[in-house]
């Protein structure tokens, strides 16, 4: 076990190396930005990682963008033409209305279990 200070024993200098600044902020957008680029670049089907760029957590900004504004307004508009549905016929049932907008974000859940599955060989997780 190892001892730590509590926050409030830092020094100010302390302080300044453990939390992000907004030089450090404005550097990251600044990396974010170049990485996405980059990741542009090489095309839709090129997202897997070097040791110069890693693209994890800006995948929304680089390619599936559309393709998951696309998910997210059919997933919407299935629930409420479902959610119509049962009203006109004045029924009620909420795992129809489940069910429906799972058959059109499975997909996406399979996306964020390989993207786990990767993360996890990426750290060598067992």
């Amino acid at each position: 076990m190892t001892e730590t200070l509590h926050h409030v024993d830092y020094t100010s200098e302390e302080k300044d190396d453990c939390w992000y600044n907004l030089k450090d902020i404005a550097q990251m957008k600044e990396d974010n930005i170049r990485t996405v680029k980059i990741f542009r670049v090489r095309g839709q089907d090129n997202t897997s990682n070097n040791d110069d760029c890693c693209c994890r957590g800006l995948e929304h900004r680089i390619i599936r963008d559309y393709e998951r504004k696309q998910i997210r307004d059919t997933a919407r508009a299935t629930v409420i033409t479902e959610q119509s549905r049962q009203l006109k016929a004045k029924k009620r049932n909420p795992l129809e209305i489940a069910q429906r907008y799972k058959s059109i974000s499975s997909s996406c859940e399979i996306r964020a279990y390989q993207n786990g599955l990767m993360d996890a060989i990426e750290a060598n997780v067992p």
